[in-house]
């Protein structure tokens, strides 16, 4: 049978998603997700994956998501249900949705019986607020995820209340009520005070290996007659596409056999247009704003270079996919990524805010020993810390300890 899902993801059963650790315990838990744009996990093709993201093993008896941009409930599987949110994109822009937003998350909780609420991916901090006034309220343990450098992005925020520093305190804030914090990069317990690391855990976000590896075989092209720089990443400052578009410019005066593609979207995507006509830069960068996920992987597949200088980050799937498809790769010199990317071992890493590092980077990357020394290099990185089996294990015995101490301390009272 075929649900009428918003992603044209098929029904598939905890029966055909046993094969990734589904050794889990007798008791089944509920699970509450809050996550932000839903719909760019859902573009994956491969359904094992992202059946596992939000049911790892089959841990869950049922996993109930809200969802910011979701607008109708739908079934996504037979044991994950979607719902939509009422709350709004822009930090606390509506009190009055900050208020429905804490109603419905309490509700849906007491409806479905939830054991463990948790923020996956990045919310609006309205959202967040209602969540933990829910989690008061209901008693029900909750586990925050950290994936970015906060710290960072809350010192280039421009809006009225980041100058009120109302976005920090509500970040503190959940870090104090948060009876877990998961870190999707190890570098990132700089982001949590001292007094909170204690309730920290690295769990990576989990990659379907084979999957990935089946789209590098069936695409790897040669016998190209020019180089081929992929970008993909979001048309944010933070990602510092601008600095990397006026450096592959600069690098064509040298050779113009080359090009580079970007992919993504963003809200300087009308200005890097202009900037691209303006240089004359058309015939070598190409900007597109739309591709599915397995479009994206066949990029990286037929690329020869990534390039990734962004500011800052938490530990961008991006250059894990790169990683994986084994091409070199420019990269920022930022912490998040030093585990990743290793300086003339699989990439060079460049001062993001050097225009000049950036071009220069590019222009090595023309040698062929070079790419083929750094293509090579990627070889070191344990991929399989990535793999579904891996961080399904991680994920039930970080989520089994937390339902456990919540239980243990609600019975000493």
């Amino acid at each position: 049978m075929i649900y009428p899902i918003e992603a044209s993801i098929n029904i598939i059963t905890k029966k055909k998603m046993g094969s990734f650790g589904s050794n889990v315990l007798e008791k089944k838990w509920r699970v509450l997700y809050l996550t932000t744009n839903l719909k760019f996990c859902l573009r994956r093709k491969d359904n094992e994956t992202v059946y596992h993201i939000f049911n790892p093993g089959g841990f869950f008896d049922k996993a109930v998501i809200i969802d910011n941009s979701c607008r109708k409930r739908y079934s996504l599987f037979d044991d994950v249900v979607v719902l939509p949110y009422l709350g709004d994109r822009n930090p606390l822009s509506r009190p009055v949705d900050v208020i429905r937003g804490m109603k419905r998350i309490k509700n849906i909780a007491h409806e479905y019986d939830i054991d463990l609420i948790i923020q996956l991916f990045s919310l609006p901090y309205d959202a967040r607020f209602a969540l933990v006034w829910a989690v008061k309220e209901t008693g029900i343990p909750y586990i925050m995820t950290i994936q970015n450098e906060y710290s960072k992005l809350f010192r280039e925020e421009r809006s009225f209340f980041s100058r009120l520093n109302i976005p920090q305190k509500l970040y503190e804030y959940n870090l104090k009520k948060a009876q877990g914090i998961r870190l999707n990069s190890k570098e990132l317990i700089n982001e949590v005070p001292v007094s909170y690391q204690d309730k920290t855990c690295y769990i990576p976000r989990k990659e379907n290996i084979a999957y990935l590896k089946s789209i590098r075989k069936k695409n790897k092209q040669t016998d190209k007659r020019e180089l081929t720089y992929l970008m993909v990443s979001r048309l944010r400052k933070q990602k510092n596409v601008i600095k990397a578009v006026l450096a592959f410019g600069q690098s064509l005066e040298k050779n113009k056999n080359k090009r580079l593609i970007i992919v993504g979207k963003g809200n300087l995507k009308e200005q890097i247009i202009d900037l691209i006509a303006d240089k004359g830069f058309r015939e070598h960068i190409e900007l597109i704003d739309e591709l599915g996920r397995e479009e994206i992987l066949q990029l990286f597949a037929v690329s020869d270079v990534f390039l990734f200088p962004s500011r800052y980050e938490g530990r961008p799937r991006v250059v894990f996919e790169a990683i994986v498809f084994r091409l070199p790769i420019i990269c920022a010199d930022i912490e998040p990524t030093r585990n990743m990317v290793v300086d003339q071992v699989n990439g060079l890493r460049v001062d993001p805010e050097s225009i000049d590092e950036i071009k220069k980077a590019i222009e090595k990357m023309e040698n062929d020993e070079l790419r083929d020394k750094l293509s090579a290099g990627n070889e070191f990185y344990n991929i399989d810390e990535y793999s579904i089996e891996n961080v399904n294990s991680m994920e039930i015995k970080f989520y089994s300890k937390i339902i456990e101490d919540k239980k243990i301390k609600c019975r000493m009272r």
